[in-house]
């Protein structure tokens, strides 16, 4: 088990067997792609989106960026960039696992 507090230079840090581990969090940039008539992406920026970008109309344009924690967090704020309301998931257990936990950097 696992504890969350901040160490005395406010970084936040875990507290688990092996004592205390300095813990940051990763945010990762996101793309919002205007294809026109073709609708619209949403991808990872950098190598890691290359493969979304590739499908994309040779039209396209980049409309928005936003940094985020997790999937959950980015389609969140896209949601609320587009004025959609809400964002709901499928799999809010997935979704809300933070870059960090899945061992990006």
């Amino acid at each position: 088990m696992f504890a969350f507090e901040p160490d005395a230079t406010g970084i936040l840090t875990r507290i688990g067997r092996s004592g205390r581990e300095r813990f940051y969090d990763v945010y990762v940039l996101h793309e919002l792609w205007d294809e026109g008539e073709e609708g619209q992406t949403v991808c990872l920026a950098g190598p890691q989106g290359d493969g979304g970008r590739a499908l994309l109309a040779p039209a396209a344009r980049l409309v928005w960026t936003v940094e985020a924690k997790s999937h959950l967090e980015a389609m969140t704020a896209y949601w609320l960039h587009m004025g959609w309301g809400s964002y709901v998931s499928d799999y809010p257990d997935i979704d809300s696992q933070t870059y960090a936990s899945r061992g990006w950097e």
